[in-house]
């Protein structure tokens, strides 16, 4: 919608002017801006620290390696299994597989 489009624009250059990262939006955070502003109530400074904020975390503990979850995969615990609607793959988590937690031991 116009209200979005013009929502954005503003993210955009409240992205500039913070200066994260060159001023320029992350790659992978793009997809995401609509979201961002969205969940930020269409304020764009608050949309930009939540942006800073997201960023941050993906970049610490994305992308996930095969060898951290291979035990798990052996387990049938975690497996993708086709796309959602929106193309999406879908991860699913087999919590009966899983054993018992730490705690329970």
């Amino acid at each position: 919608t116009d209200v979005e489009n013009e929502a954005l624009a503003e993210f955009r250059v409240a992205v500039a002017a913070a200066g994260y990262r060159g001023g320029e939006l992350p790659a992978d955070m793009d997809t995401m801006a609509l979201r961002l502003v969205k969940a930020a109530k269409y304020d764009p400074k608050a949309a930009v620290d939540l942006m800073r904020m997201v960023h941050e975390e993906r970049s610490q503990y994305l992308p996930i390696r095969e060898a951290d979850v291979l035990d798990d995969l052996r387990l049938g615990f975690i497996y993708w299994h086709g796309r959602d609607r929106h193309c999406r793959p879908c991860l699913v988590l087999r919590l009966g597989r899983l054993g018992p937690l730490p705690h329970q031991k």
